[in-house]
């Protein structure tokens, strides 16, 4: 038979728009194209910059981590070094389309710490981590955040001095590997 043969045939359409249906419903590929399309999308904003005057110290507080295997930590023990946090959700399409310049972002800068806090439920998170390709630092919160390190929406980003206080916060989607960006980052991360 030929192609326009059983094209005419209800069945195969009916197969075909059902199995569209099937991976539009039961897989992540709508998802991962969404991902892939806001990546293409993201910028570095020109008018990218850091606080005027940095807050107080966020490691006065007891902020906990726990990673994919059960593993906790304090904020605090990052205390002494220059520290990324960035807040994301595996729902949040800009802050997955985020991480692949933010590994690039992290290799060039090996003497800072980088943690990447998750906003959802355990199992959430895991079927997440299980998944990903990303090499990066994941992690979940466990306690609430201080004043100093809340947002509105995700993804949000805030750089730490060594001390403990923000003195660089962006919300919302960003290509952090872009060189302006890096550049700038520099001040921050070195």
């Amino acid at each position: 038979m030929r192609v326009k043969e059983i094209w005419k045939k209800q069945w195969v359409k009916n197969g075909v728009f059902f199995g569209i249906l099937a991976i539009i419903y039961f897989t992540d590929v709508p998802k991962w194209i969404n991902v892939q399309l806001t990546k293409m999308r993201l910028e570095a904003p020109a008018d990218f910059k850091g606080l005027s005057e940095p807050t107080q110290s966020v490691y006065k507080y007891s902020i906990e981590f726990e990673n994919a295997e059960g593993e906790s930590t304090q904020l605090s023990d990052f205390q002494g070094k220059t520290l990324f946090v960035n807040f994301w959700a595996s729902w949040c399409v800009p802050c997955l389309a985020e991480f692949e310049a933010m590994e690039k972002l992290k290799a060039k800068f090996p003497n800072s710490s980088f943690i990447f806090v998750n906003l959802e439920d355990q199992e959430s998170f895991a079927k997440y981590v299980e998944k990903t390709d990303h090499a990066l630092p994941f992690w979940r919160l466990m306690t609430p955040i201080p004043e100093e390190l809340r947002h509105q929406a995700i993804p949000a980003t805030f750089i730490l001095n060594e001390e403990g206080q923000v003195v660089l916060k962006h919300i919302g989607g960003m290509d952090w590997s872009e060189s302006r960006i890096v550049h700038k980052l520099q001040d921050y991360l070195n």
